[in-house]
């Protein structure tokens, strides 16, 4: 039965343990019993932090209170506010944004709206909007306000690979994160600086599409393989094979594993990543072990070193095609969506939906569980599942859709070094993305609660995972240009 259960979730280790997450996040633990607190005991007409109060189903029984509120005082700025924070907490973000978009016309806007709305800008990749408004918040002297507000910034600095810009942040030393340690360490070097040796896109055939997808890759000259996902940030090197390279620690930090376990990781920088034709220069890199990884997923792929995630991609517009087994990448912008226009008009569109990007790396679109729509979900290429087929569920979601806790086994995999857990499958009649939807499946739900970890972080409601089984059965693009991912299947 142990065997059966086994899964591994590589995003999730690495979400926890690796990158800086989104503004106002619960760094300590009186912060998290405060969000708790908040949680279950704010009241209606209080403006909320929407990192702190992200129970869906807390969330929920709120919204008809604030309707009530508005509906008697329609003109009172605080209320609109606080609905439009409990709304972005669900995941609501285009009614949010119409509600806290007029607060900003006043004369002197409430900082926590302008706040919200930077909040809102930077998860749809508005990053020169969001960067504008964190600058106003710097500006204000609420001691919190501002620490958030170098946060947001240090995030749109990270996005749009204005390293150099962090210099304007004037921090203590003993504040600063290991991302902004590390971005400092690039001084004037530009980040991901491209070379496409003269042609037009790259096609780089999979190594693997089973369990995951795995390219072939190449770091400061020595092959390898990697795995595709989308819940890592960046380029994630085994840290043997990094010390093989010559990649050294820039900034050294605890990371936090699912079992609860702690564990040594470190921010270097590559010198080069080359992804079949194209070469990437000074390349952000995370240090940490994959052993386990190899050993129990990827028993039968040699070389599996290193992983690609968000950050890599989002370089390019990349799409996989598991059906023929390649990866191909063109570049951001007009030529890019020249050809991938053509491209895609060869194939059978399924479906286009919009996605968010929170934190450093993580992709949200909406979905559906059991015909509830409207769902946050997780896309995480690299998810393998043993024993089912179907998505990870939150508790909270689970709770929402009545479903009982499974029977939980303890697991066969650890994950990076941390500790094991306990895991239990769940009948799923459907799930889904957008107009996409699979029937019948196993679903598997576990004791880590990295998904409530995660909408805590990111400050509103994570449901749900999606991975590579649902993922593998159509052809998938990341247009980073216009925040949306476009699925297709060749034209039978």
């Amino acid at each position: 039965m142990g065997r059966i259960m086994r899964f591994k979730i590589l995003a999730i280790v690495l979400y926890i343990a690796f990158f800086s997450v989104f503004i106002g996040g619960c760094s300590t633990k009186k912060a998290q019993e405060a969000g708790n607190k908040a949680t279950n005991e704010s009241s209606s007409s209080t403006p909320i932090n929407p990192t702190h109060y992200v129970s869906r189903e807390g969330l929920g029984n709120r919204l008809p209170q604030q309707e009530k509120l508005l509906e008697d005082s329609p003109d009172s700025e605080e209320n609109q506010l606080a609905y439009a924070q409990t709304l972005y907490a669900l995941g609501n973000f285009d009614y949010a944004r119409k509600i806290v978009d007029p607060l900003l016309s006043a004369k002197t806007p409430i900082p926590a709206a302008m706040e919200l709305s930077a909040r809102l800008h930077y998860i749809h990749g508005e990053y020169n909007q969001a960067e504008k408004l964190f600058q106003k918040l710097l500006t204000f002297k609420e001691e919190e306000l501002a620490t958030r507000a170098k946060e947001g910034l240090l995030n749109v600095y990270y996005q749009t690979n204005q390293y150099q810009k962090v210099k304007e942040l004037k921090s203590k030393k003993e504040e600063k994160s290991a991302l902004q340690k590390l971005m400092e360490n690039f001084g004037e070097e530009q980040p991901y600086q491209m070379n496409w040796n003269g042609v037009e896109k790259v096609t780089v055939p999979l190594t693997a599409t089973d369990p995951a997808p795995v390219i072939p890759i190449e770091v400061n000259g020595v092959k390898m393989n990697a795995v595709i996902d989308t819940s890592a940030d960046g380029l994630v090197l085994d840290k043997e094979k990094a010390a093989e390279l010559g990649i050294e620690s820039l900034a050294d930090f605890k990371g936090r594993y699912e079992g609860g376990s702690s564990g040594e990781v470190a921010y270097g920088k590559a010198q080069s990543l080359k992804l079949g034709e194209i070469e990437l220069n000074n390349v952000p890199t995370t240090i940490s072990s994959l052993s386990n990884t190899k050993k129990e997923i990827f028993t039968e792929i040699s070389d599996v070193h290193g992983v690609i995630g968000t950050g890599i991609l989002k370089q390019f517009i990349p799409t996989i095609n598991y059906g023929t087994g390649e990866l191909t990448l063109f570049p951001r912008g007009e030529a890019g969506q020249k050809l991938l226009k053509e491209m895609i008009s060869k194939d059978k569109l399924v479906d286009q939906v919009p996605f968010t990007l929170s934190g450093t790396h993580y992709l949200h679109t909406k979905g559906s569980v059991n015909r509830n729509n409207y769902l946050n979900m997780l896309i995480n290429s690299g998810l393998v599942t043993k024993g089912g087929n179907g998505p990870i569920l939150s508790g909270a979601l689970m709770k929402l859709l009545k479903m009982p806790v499974p029977q939980l086994v303890n697991s066969q995999l650890a994950g990076i070094d941390g500790e094991k857990f306990q895991v239990g499958s769940v009948n799923v009649s459907s799930y889904g993305i957008g107009r996409l939807v699979s029937e019948a499946s196993i679903g598997q739900y576990y004791s880590g609660e990295a998904l409530e970890s995660l909408g805590q972080a990111n400050g509103f409601v994570s449901d749900a995972m999606v991975g590579h089984n649902f993922l593998k059965n159509q052809t998938w693009t990341i247009d980073f240009d216009t925040m949306s991912m476009i699925f297709s299947k060749a034209n039978e």
